[in-house]
C-alpha cells in the first residue's frame, strides 16, 4: 500500500493511529507492506510540517509498521526533489511531495534519515 497521512488530514505524526495499518488487514490473512509513502518535511498551503515532524513519523510508522506485522516498509524518495530543476504544468500536485527526501536536495541528512537508519539497525524478526 501506500501511506501519506498527512495528505488525509492527519495533522501530527502522533495522531496516526496505531492500528492505521492493521485495520486494513483484519478478518484477512494478507501480508501489509509499505510500497511508498512518508511525510513532508515542509509546510504546503494548508498542511503545517517541518523537519522534525517527519522524524517523529518515521518513529510512528514503524510502531504502526509493528502493530501490523509488516512484512516491509521501502523508502520510494530517498532525496527530496529538485522543483528548481524542472517545469512543473499547471495545478501539478508534485509539490506535495517534493519533500519527502530522508536528505534534502543537496543529499545533506535530514533528521528523518537517523530515525530510519535505528528503525533497520533493530533485529529483525524469523
Amino acid at each position: 500500500m501506500s501511506s501519506y497521512p498527512y495528505l488525509a488530514g492527519i495533522e501530527a505524526p502522533e495522531d496516526v493511529p496505531l492500528d492505521y495499518y492493521s485495520r486494513l488487514a483484519e478478518g484477512r490473512s494478507v501480508p501489509v507492506m509499505v510500497t511508498e509513502g512518508g511525510w513532508t518535511s515542509a509546510s504546503l498551503g494548508t498542511i503545517t510540517s517541518s523537519p522534525d515532524a517527519q522524524r517523529r513519523y518515521v518513529v510512528r510508522q514503524m510502531q504502526v509498521l509493528d502493530r501490523a506485522r509488516a512484512l516491509a516498509v521501502f523508502q520510494l524518495t530517498f532525496t527530496d526533489l529538485d522543483l528548481a530543476a524542472i517545469t512543473l504544468p499547471p495545478g501539478s500536485i508534485l509539490p506535495l511531495f517534493a519533500h519527502l527526501g530522508l536528505v534534502d536536495v543537496g543529499l545533506q541528512p535530514k533528521p528523518a534519515l537517523a530515525a530510519w537508519d535505528e528503525a533497520f539497525a533493530r533485529p529483525r524478526g524469523n
